[in-house]
């Protein structure tokens, strides 16, 4: 009887075939299936299975639609084990074939209750006063592959059962787990690592990349004119710089980078009038003089501070302190609201 309860729990419980039976003779009971309840809601199984099935001296046949909108039909022998006619026999018109089959119901006066059964699945449909009794003694010491082993169900299955009991598992095993772990991290990938001394496979083959026609077709070609650049922009021109200062490009240099082909005019213009700035000098707007209008930047609006003078200038520190607090308080608020703005535009781009 245990080896056959085992064949229960490993095989999958399919569906649930709810039938109406008439008893036509002493020998010879007629049934009628009707639908079906799949616990798989995420598939796409037919639950309307019409068919029937004859039992007589312990031997069944049977026919109905499956779940796959199919033909199934079955034949075996049947016996009684405890409460429950089990039929052990071969079921096919699956897509997968003909199948080993063991399929159980209630006795016919109390009304059909069939589980259909086949082999391959691992889904425990009941947990016997046995199954229970052996969870909450092995399961705080025992691995969990193994108790889903001695059961014949899943792994997730042992787990998912113990949680709803409240069981969990010993300090000691715990601990044994943790040392597996480290014990596996120890070893794991050892021979997929590079070993010392190794040569690499590439060593010596320089300059063998991007040699395709396909990948030399797309490639900067040498001396190539920066008027070629689809973003190229002619000497001479403005732009206005992260910090809102109007810049003008000077330079087409390929050795210089992008940056510093281009020079603010409020510097531009200070060095027109009086010469180089000094090293350790900068060239600032006056107080409240700042502008991005090219006409109106001129010398009268500029001066030149050293490093340490702008620090002090630019510095939070020579304001009073209530105006301190407010530009405090208002860094605080600009940056919550960039915070939320790119959580929006990320949750838009989903």
């Amino acid at each position: 009887m245990a080896p056959l309860n085992t064949a229960l729990k490993q095989a999958a419980c399919m569906a649930m075939l709810v039938g109406i039976e008439v008893q036509a003779c002493t020998d010879l009971v007629v049934g009628a299936h009707v639908a079906t309840y799949h616990f798989d809601r995420q598939a796409d199984n037919n639950e309307f299975n019409p068919g029937a099935y004859l039992m007589c001296n312990g031997w069944t046949a049977g026919v109905y639609r499956n779940s796959e909108r199919g033909t199934a039909y079955y034949a075996g022998h049947t016996v009684r084990v405890g409460w429950l006619d089990v039929t052990v026999g071969a079921i096919g018109g699956y897509q997968r074939g003909t199948l080993p089959m063991v399929q159980g119901w209630d006795p016919p006066h109390e009304g059909l209750l069939m589980k259909l059964i086949e082999r391959g699945k691992r889904v425990i449909c009941i947990w016997s006063p046995e199954d229970l009794q052996y969870l909450a003694k092995h399961y705080a010491d025992t691995p969990t592959s193994d108790i889903a082993k001695r059961l014949g169900i899943t792994v997730g299955q042992v787990y998912q059962k113990a949680y709803l009991l409240e069981l969990e598992k010993s300090a000691e095993r715990i601990e044994q787990v943790k040392q597996a772990g480290s014990a596996k991290l120890a070893t794991a990938g050892q021979q997929h690592r590079f070993s010392q001394g190794l040569v690499p496979w590439n060593k010596g083959t320089k300059g063998i990349a991007g040699q395709h026609p396909h990948s030399k077709a797309t490639q900067f070609k040498k001396g190539r004119s920066p008027a070629e650049a689809s973003n190229y922009k002619p000497i001479g021109s403005l732009r206005l710089n992260a910090d809102d200062y109007l810049e003008r490009k000077v330079s087409d240099d390929q050795s210089l980078s992008p940056a510093r082909r281009w020079v603010a005019v409020h510097r531009l213009v200070w060095e027109a009038a009086y010469g180089a700035i000094a090293p350790g000098h900068a060239c600032v707007f006056k107080p409240g003089m700042k502008t991005t209008v090219l006409e109106e930047i001129t010398p009268e609006r500029l001066e030149v501070l050293t490093r340490a003078e702008l620090m002090k200038r630019n510095s939070i520190h020579h304001y009073p302190p209530e105006l301190v607090e407010v530009m405090q308080i208002r860094g605080q608020l600009k940056r919550a609201i960039n915070k939320r703005a790119k959580e929006v535009n990320h949750e838009d781009d989903r």
